[in-house]
């Protein structure tokens, strides 16, 4: 039961953080994606799980932009 709530939680923050993304990037959180880089080269397996979950509903919500210069910013992601 604990492992559903966690698993849940994570998926929470994940669709959260996305969702910030897609207004801050890039313009306001320019570092988003080296960080995340940067923290799957030390990562556990769940936290490795967890950092592509984050890329995943990020890359996911930035695709769905359709102003051509954000087309432009997610074309050089």
């Amino acid at each position: 039961m604990l492992f559903f709530l966690f698993k849940n939680i994570a998926l929470m923050l994940a669709v959260l953080i996305s969702k910030i993304a897609r207004i801050d990037y890039p313009k306001e959180w320019p570092e988003l994606f080296s960080v995340l880089a940067q923290q799957l080269q030390s990562a556990d397996i769940l936290t490795s799980h967890r950092i592509f979950m984050i890329l995943f509903r990020t890359l996911k919500e930035l695709s769905t932009k359709r102003l051509t210069s954000d087309q432009r910013n997610f074309a050089e992601v």
